[in-house]
Order: C-alpha cells, then structure tokens, then sequence
C-alpha cells in the first residue's frame, strides 16, 4: 500500500489571516479606538470623564443607563469583598471597583465599552468566518465540511478575543495586552492542531504469498470441515497435506531442521475402562498392560490400547523383535495414516483352551507386541521399538459364553411374506469364544432348545470384531406381528448360559403408494422452462406408510433419484422441464424392505402470450367479450396508456366478461391470464368504440 498526504498550503495562508484579523479585532475591544456614538430622543448623550484619562465613558439612553446602574450596584453591594475591592473612579454609584469581579463587571456594565468591542470583535469574527468557508469549499467542493470549518474557526477566534478582552480588564496596560494577545494566539492556535489534512490512498492486489515457515500449518487441523491442499499451502511455505483423500486430511509442517523420529508414549483415552497402563522396569521401552488389581487379563474379552505421537506418524506393530520399521508386517490399528492417536484392539484365548486345542504354550501366556512410527515431516522411523506387555488369565475357564448380537438389530421389521413365500430369516449369531449354540420360540434351558444353529469351532476362526459367528435359519415368522426367538450356548468346557438372549424382528403389511401427482394432465406456465412437482402419498407397511420415495424418467431403470422431502408417508419433489410429454416411475421402499411402484405421464406447456379477445358484442345494457383462455379484465376510458392494476375490473368467470354498456364512452380493454401474461403497458387487449357494435 502506497501513501501521499498533501498538506494544504492554502489552509496555513488562511490561519495566517485569521491570525491578524483576530488581533485587530481584539486591539479594537480593549482599545476603544472606535467610539460608540449613542442618541436618545430627549437629547444628545452626556458624556462623563472621570480622573482616570484612559477611561471614557459613553453613557447608553436613559432607560439602559439606569438598568445597568442598579444592576451593578446589586452585585458590588452582594460581593466579597476581595472580588470587589475599592470604589472605582468615575462610576457613579459604585460601592467598590478593585477587585477582579469588579473590573469585568465594569467592562461589561459600561453599555458603550462593551458594545463597541463586541461590535468590532463580532465584524472581524463574521469576516474570518465566511473566508473559512468561502476558501473551505472551493478547495473541497464540500459545503458541509465548509460549514464546519467556518464555525470551528470562528468560534475559536472569537473565544481568544473574548479572552483576551477579559484579561485585559483585570490585567490592563502594556501587560494586559501581551496577555490579552496571547489568548487570542492560544485558540486560533488550538483551533490549529486541530485541523484535517486530505489523504490520497492507493490499494495494490497482487497474488497471495503464504508467509515463509510453517508455524501455522496446525490451523487448518483445527477447523469445523477438514482441511484442503490450498488452506494447507496458504499458511505458510513449508505447510503441506497428507493422508490426501482420506476422511482424515492433516497439514504439516515439512520443517527441514527436523531430524527426530516420532516420540511414543502410550495413550491413556484408548484403553478399555478396567485397564492400566504399567512402566516396565528401567532399561525398557514401553509398558505393561494390567487388568483391575495387576492382574493379567481375562481370555476372550476384547480390549483396546494406543499410542501418541509428538507429530503426525505412521505406525506398525509386530509380535517379534525386528531391524527396522521397513521389516515390520502389520499396521497399528490396521490404518496407514500419518496421525497423531493410534488405536489397536485385541482379544486372546485364554491359555487353557490353547492347551485344549493342543498348542503349547512356552511363554507362560505372557505376550508382547512391539511398535515403532514414521514421522510424516521427515520420514525418519524410531530406531528402538516401544513394547506393549501383558499376560492372559491362565486358569480354568469356568465362565459361560457370552453371546454379542446378531446380524439383525432388536426390533427390526421385515419385509411382507407374501403368499406361497417361505416365511423365514438367516440369522449369525456373534460370540465371544468357541461354543455351540441353539434357539426356540419360547425361552427354555440350552438342553430343551429345538433348533440347533452351526458355529465356527476354532481358535482362528473370528471375524473382524474379534467374535466367533454361528449360523442358522429362524422359521415361522408372521406377518404384522412381533416374532421372539431365545438364544443360548454352550462352550468346550461346558459353561452353559443361565438365561437366554432374546432377538425380537417385526412382522409389517406391504406398503401402497395410495396417491401420484400430476398424472393425466397439462402443466402450463408463462416460462421457458417450468418447474413441476412431483408427489406421492404412501400407507400400510411398516409404521403406517413411512417410507423413502424415489423417481426416474426411465421405466425399470435402477437410476432412481431421492425425492427432496421424504421419510414420511408423504412425499415431493421439485423438477424443472421445458414443453412435451413425460413419463415418470415412481418407488417407495420403507425400513423393512417393502416397496411400491406406479407410473405417472403429463403434459407440459408453456403460456408466454396474453388472452385474446375473440368475440365482443353488446347484450342489452350490458358490454361482453370473450377470451381465448381463463383470465381477468379490465378497461379504462381514455386511453391505453394505464397500469392493469388502475383499471376499471370488469365481472370475469372463466372467458366470459361484462360491464355495464355506456355508449358515450370508448373503452379500452386489457386482459390478464392466470400466468400473469398481459398486454404491453401502452397497449391494449382490445379497444371497443360504441359506434362499432
């Protein structure tokens, strides 16, 4: 940004006038130069010369004289006495005149001194004032501005004579007149600091240069949406965007003086409640896992732990001890994203069902996991691994199986069984350890269970939750019902669950779109292209019709588009369609998997044109046209040249439309379609002259 201030020479010329044009008309007040010639009707003024010969006193007419006597001696008889001090010469009637009270109050008692000065003063000051503006406004063009200028001078000037007037008064002679004029100097001078100067500046845009480092590259961490490569590369030139389209973007400081690997401590947030982390003793790098009182951990429980990092990383984990980050097989928490948190979960047989299922155990079922990151600055991999230690619970497993859901939520519908359609549902049960599984209708001990459900048996064979999965097959659902299923298992040493888990599924009715709108019809509006909503109300299924609907141009294509207001059992959407003819199909789905279609075709038109008149003819004592469409009229009896909302309303229904017949008057017509089309302002729809019907 450049900037120019231009100092106004003109306004320094015009305080320098204003400066001795207040001096004069200051010099005028105390000095009395100019006398004040006063005339009454009875007679010429009195003139009294007291003993002092610099004072003369111009006596006012009789009335302002005697006023201005009693007034002074009832403020000199009520003053203190060191404001009014000894009789002052020459004032007849006067109790005192000394004081400092009592020589302002003699300035400005004496009509003729005061009047004369003020007069002067007043002259002096208007001229000063109306050069301010005057100059003011040729120099800015601003009369108000100018305005200001003026008062503000003015005022000033005429507050240092007023000033100096009174200071004068108490001071008199030579010094009185130094103090007197340096009142007047002090507020044309105050009046000059406080001037305005004119600023002319110059703005320049130019491209954008991110600021040199990257200390602020974590700010784009730290916002509502995640960050983008250009809000990364803006905060500074070392910023740059890593783990790119992912749902965890993150801008980093690529700082070249960074030499360090990650530092890893363990994460206290990501371990499961009951949990602790240990220190392991000095000399090693890491911590040990306990569960409650220092206890190692129960088999078959999932848990999670973590590590944090002082930078952004990524992290591998292993279960042997390596060379380098580059040898190690398995990503920590099975992600490769350069964050800060790392989160892993586990879950372990216990050290009996090892030995069941013939694997010997040499290290006492204590494990040991290591870890080492890569930081996302420099690329540079702990050297030393950080360990994770813990043992498994190595005694006898004496509790039951424990059964962690199913592949249905409770609750959930289902689809309609129509007729003839086997009324049945596959079913995977999840749980946590090897075991044998059963259901029933009604809930029954694990041994008097009827339906038998096929479960994974080995150690290894878990899914991606940690759990073990059992199949099977739930039969006699009913339709419109709730239908509960009883589950219980069994595990390879016999624990048997005590109560059994209940999965409830809801039975619904098919679902019916009941209503499609616009369907055998024409669309018409006065636009190019015009807007038609598509809507549909559904009933029956699950939760009385409440349903997602959806549309496509394409019968029996699978392109189906959402409606915009839907998941209720009614339904719209807003298209835009220029003329012809359309077809559309139309699918509602609700929660438990029912569905319904129905075809709709319409029309559409577009109405650019205003009504014509087609037909007008007089009908007794009444005027009637006829139009080419639905509209409203109205008339004027001048010209054409009238707003529609400004005329005369003619009676319409539909095309037909009468006013009273006047045959001393022309009238002229304008018609309005329900589009809004109308003639243009100046014209008309028709113009209808009584000696033509």
């Amino acid at each position: 940004m450049k900037e120019k201030i231009f100092k106004k020479k003109s306004m320094a010329v015009s305080e320098i006038i204003i400066l001795v044009l207040s001096t004069i008309a200051f010099s005028y007040m105390i000095s009395q130069s100019l006398p004040l010639v006063s005339a009454d009707e009875g007679g010429a003024p009195a003139t009294t010369t007291s003993s002092n010969p610099t004072l003369t006193t111009v006596a006012l007419p009789v009335g302002a004289g005697i006023a201005s006597s009693i007034g002074m001696k009832y403020i000199l008889a009520n003053a203190p006495a060191p404001f009014v001090g000894s009789p002052v010469p020459g004032l007849a009637g006067s109790s005192g005149g000394t004081g400092f009270f009592a020589k302002i109050l003699e300035r400005f008692t004496s009509p003729g001194k005061a009047l004369s000065g003020l007069a002067i003063a007043g002259i002096f000051v208007a001229v000063i004032a109306v050069y301010t503006f005057i100059a003011t406004l040729i120099k800015t063009g601003d009369a108000s501005r100018a305005l200001e200028s003026a008062l503000r001078v003015g005022i000033g000037a005429g507050t240092g004579a007023l000033a100096g007037y009174l200071l004068y008064s108490v001071v008199g002679g030579p010094a009185g007149w130094i103090v007197g004029g340096l009142a007047v100097l002090g507020a044309i001078f105050s009046s000059w600091l406080r001037r305005e100067t004119d600023r002319e500046i110059s703005f320049t845009c130019k491209p954008w240069q991110a600021t040199s480092g990257g200390a602020n590259c974590e700010r784009c961490n730290n916002q509502l949406f995640p960050c983008t490569e250009y809000q990364c590369r803006s905060l500074g030139t070392g910023c740059e965007l890593i783990n790119k389209d992912t749902d965890e973007p993150r801008c980093i400081w690529k700082d070249p003086r960074d030499v360090n690997p990650p530092e890893i401590t363990p994460w206290q947030e990501a371990l499961t409640t009951d949990y602790k982390y240990e220190p392991l003793p000095r000399g090693q790098y890491g911590v040990e896992i306990l569960y409650q009182n220092d206890e190692c951990l129960p088999a078959f429980q999932p848990f999670t732990f973590g590590v944090e990092l002082d930078k952004d990383g990524y992290c591998k984990i292993e279960y042997q001890r390596t060379d380098s980050f580059a040898n190690m097989r398995y990503d920590f928490g099975g992600s490769n994203l350069y964050v800060k948190q790392h989160k892993q979960q586990m879950t372990f047989p216990g050290v009996a069902h090892l030995e069941e299922a013939g694997l010997n155990l040499t290290n006492g079922g204590e494990f040991e996991f290591y870890v080492r990151c890569e930081a996302a600055t420099n690329g540079i991999a702990n050297r030393e691994e950080f360990l994770f230690k813990f043992c498994i619970d190595d005694g006898p497993d004496t509790t039951p199986p424990e059964i962690r859901g199913f592949n249905f939520l409770d609750k959930t519908p289902l689809a309609y069984f129509a007729e003839n359609e086997p009324r049945e549902a596959e079913v995977q049960v999840y749980i946590n350890e090897p075991a044998r599984c059963k259901w029933d209708w009604q809930d029954r001990n694990y041994a008097d269970m009827q339906n038998n459900l096929t479960c994974a048996n080995s150690l290894i064979n878990f899914n991606s939750q940690l759990s073990y999965t059992c199949y099977g097959k739930l039969t006699g659902l009913e339709n419109n019902a709730e239908n509960k299923f009883y589950f219980r298992c069994n595990d390879t040493f016999g624990n048997v669950n005590a109560q059994s888990k209940i999965l409830t599924l809801i039975g619904t009715q098919p679902l019916y779109i009941t209503s499609t709108k616009p369907n055998d019809t024409t669309i018409k509006d006065s636009t190019n292209v015009i807007k038609v909503t598509l809507e549909a109300e559904t009933s029956a299924g699950y939760k009385q019709g409440e349903a997602s609907c959806y549309y496509t141009s394409t019968a029996g294509s699978s392109g189906y588009i959402l409606f915009t207001n839907t998941e209720s059992y009614t339904h719209s959407t807003d298209i835009w369609l220029g003329p012809g003819n359309y077809q559309y199909s139309i699918r509602c789905i609700d929660l438990a998997g029912n569905s319904d279609t129905k075809q709709i075709s319409f029309r559409v038109e577009t109405d650019t044109t205003a009504p014509i008149i087609v037909r007008a003819f007089r009908d007794s004592q009444s005027l009637k046209i006829i139009t080419n469409e639905d509209a409203s009229c109205v008339y004027d009896t001048v010209n054409c040249e009238y707003d529609f909302e400004q005329g005369i309303k003619m009676t319409s229904t539909g095309i037909l439309h009468t006013t009273k017949w006047d045959p001393n008057n022309n009238f002229y017509i304008k018609c309005e379609d329900e589009f809004g089309n109308r003639p243009m302002p100046n014209s008309c729809s028709m113009i209808i002259r009584p000696f033509e019907l």
